[in-house]
């Protein structure tokens, strides 16, 4: 026998011993320790009572008890760590709170299309604590949070919704919208890859959504690198009836309120009716088919009422009308006399923004009389 099985018999033996000597022990069992221990030394070719092997083998003063013990916290520390980390089993959701967690997201939703937005962030976690295992919960949620601005939690439950089920198409669109109005806020990094990654992965799971096939391109426009994905044929189309949408809920994250929950007319994005500076087509009008310059574009004229006043000018009457240019628009320089209007023109951003679309017209100034015809909001 190699040395270190005859330390560990030398252990063995010697933890028999401290037993037999035990007052608790019977002479029957005694004997039957004193059998083992001899055995177990007749077997590894060891001596107990031998002064030399005692110090060549011997534990003392630990003793195979003690380091029994040390294994025994060891194991225990280690169970209760791999318990913690392990993912908690979902717990039973009753028929009762499913039905509780459908009302008050049903009011969530009512709540969203009246822009009330933090009456329905409560709705939605309200019903998200009756059933955190429903994607459509969190996803309506992120909704509301990006209406109210808080586009970072937003993000948190599109990335929950999307762990929940990742085949909800509706997960990914959401986290795309809110990647990419956080891209409009100078202050952020460019995350444009992870926008189109989540734009991509809707696209893929719901290939007949041309308004996230829009958003895809967009912000593929911005990565020369990235080519065209080929999207699977056979993509899930059997989403819950809280999938499904209308193209303009899309492109503002909102949740889906039904038919009538998109209005026209003077209710419109007031922004529209000044695609009629670029004659309809390109510059601003491209601007102004792109989600990120929308949300910044909304957020300015929130933060300065003069920019809603010269975008209200501008669009001559409403956006159901859109920009009147030429001799039926507005008069320009009176316009431009107005203290609150040359206010708003120094905002940097609009300046940024507008030069971008006077870029992106190139010479195309003349045909500006023509005007839009508005989008529908």
């Amino acid at each position: 026998m190699d040395e270190k099985s005859k330390r560990l018999a030398f252990a063995i033996v010697e933890y028999l011993t401290t037993v037999s000597a035990s007052p608790a022990v019977t002479d029957d069992e005694r004997e039957s320790l004193d059998v083992a221990s001899q055995c177990i030394q007749d077997v590894f070719k060891i001596d107990a009572s031998d002064d030399d092997q005692v110090q060549l083998f011997s534990m003392k003063p630990a003793s195979l008890m003690s380091v029994f013990d040390v294994y025994l916290k060891t194991k225990q520390a280690k169970s209760a760590k791999a318990a913690a980390a392990a993912p908690s089993k979902p717990k039973e959701v009753s028929e009762a709170d499913k039905k509780a967690a459908e009302d008050l997201k049903a009011q969530g939703n009512k709540l969203v299309a009246a822009k009330q937005y933090a009456e329905a962030i409560a709705k939605y976690s309200q019903a998200i604590e009756r059933n955190p295992t429903n994607a459509i919960y969190f996803s309506n949620r992120a909704a509301a949070y990006s209406g109210n601005q808080e586009h970072e939690k937003a993000i948190e439950d599109a990335l929950e919704a999307a762990r929940i089920d990742p085949n909800f198409s509706k997960a990914y669109s959401r986290l795309g919208v809110d990647l990419c109005t956080l891209l409009a806020t100078p202050t952020m990094p460019r995350q444009f890859q992870k926008a189109h990654d989540a734009y991509l992965k809707a696209v893929e799971l719901d290939p007949a959504n041309g308004t996230t096939k829009q958003a895809l391109a967009q912000v593929k426009a911005r990565l020369p690198e990235v080519t065209e994905p080929e999207h699977s044929a056979d993509a899930n189309d059997d989403d819950d009836e809280d999938t499904q949408q209308d193209a303009s809920s899309v492109d503002r994250g909102m949740p889906d309120f039904g038919a009538g929950s998109a209005g026209a007319g003077a209710g419109a994005d007031p922004l529209a009716g000044l695609a009629g500076l670029a004659g309809g087509a390109g510059g601003l009008a491209g601007l102004l088919n792109n989600p990120n310059i929308m949300q910044m574009a909304a957020q300015m004229m929130q933060n300065n009422p003069g920019l809603a006043q010269m975008a209200a000018q501008m669009m001559g009457g409403g956006a159901g009308a859109g920009a009147r240019g030429g001799a039926g628009g507005p008069d320009l320089a009176s316009m431009m006399n107005d203290p609150t209007i040359q206010q708003a023109m120094q905002n940097p951003d609009l300046l940024n923004m507008l030069g971008g679309a006077a870029g992106g017209a190139g010479g195309r100034g003349g045909r500006g009389g023509r005007g839009g015809r508005g989008r529908r909001g």
